[in-house]
């Protein structure tokens, strides 16, 4: 009788917790935004880097999430990676980029996709100047972890893999992959997750640590993961599901 008392408990945490993130996604996708920023410059941390084809792709989170496109050179984006790093404080000047609407109905809309994922503002960075480097243990770490994978021989597959970064891909193998239908390989989902935790708690208990503290450090490490990857939507879901079980 304790048993079924303890398992219903789970299930209303559960089904309330559902509902909370339905009514959260719901409030967050329908309420109107407008950006606070005026002018043309800011300051924001940043959040995510991306090397791309034509530069750099930053996110930028300050009053607000701002994505910006940092057009420089090959050699340049080397000097870039080394000088700056993951909530950074910087100053950049910019152009705002203005996005329409699909033309094609039912079509991708990246202003709404860009909408949906509370960013506000799209630029074009015209200059960016560091103001105070990360002091903060969390990224310090996460830093670390990111820069070691880009050290690594064959980085940009285990950056796809581990960190759900694919930006590092060329052009060539995306479309590759893409034509021979596997490319949910190169991306992470709930699989990963669940081989990931699996690994953990059978090498914990190779060493002796007990039941309990095998999957709080299990908690701990999925949390972690989902910091690592800026709490991606599918390594979130699987996470979140991965430590209600």
């Amino acid at each position: 009788m304790l048993r079924l008392r303890k398992i219903l408990f789970h299930n209303y945490i559960y089904y309330i917790l559902l509902f909370l993130a339905f009514i959260y996604t719901f409030i967050s996708l329908n309420i109107y935004h407008k950006t606070s920023y005026k002018g043309n410059s800011l300051e924001a941390r940043i959040s995510k880097i991306e090397v791309k084809d034509y530069g750099i792709k930053l996110l930028l989170k300050g009053k607000e999430k701002i994505l910006g496109i940092y057009y420089i050179e090959d050699y340049e984006i080397k000097d870039f990676i080394k000088n700056y790093s993951l909530n950074d404080k910087v100053k950049i000047t910019y152009e705002d980029i203005d996005l329409s609407n699909n033309t094609i109905f039912n079509g991708f809309n990246y202003k709404k996709y860009l909408y949906n994922n509370k960013i506000l503002k799209y630029v074009n960075i015209k200059s960016i100047k560091l103001i105070k480097k990360n002091t903060n243990i969390f990224f310090k770490i996460k830093n670390y972890v990111v820069n070691k994978t880009l050290n690594l021989t064959s980085n940009s597959f285990i950056s796809s893999l581990f960190l759900g970064d694919n930006s590092m891909l060329d052009k060539e193998f995306k479309d590759s992959i893409k034509y021979n239908g596997i490319s949910h390989l190169f991306s992470i989902s709930g699989l990963h997750v669940t081989l990931l935790c699996g690994f953990l708690i059978s090498l914990l208990k190779m060493v002796k640590i007990g039941e309990n503290k095998r999957y709080l450090l299990c908690i701990i490490f999925l949390l972690f993961y989902m910091f690592i990857t800026n709490f991606s939507s599918s390594i979130t879901r699987a996470g979140i599901f991965n430590i209600l079980i």
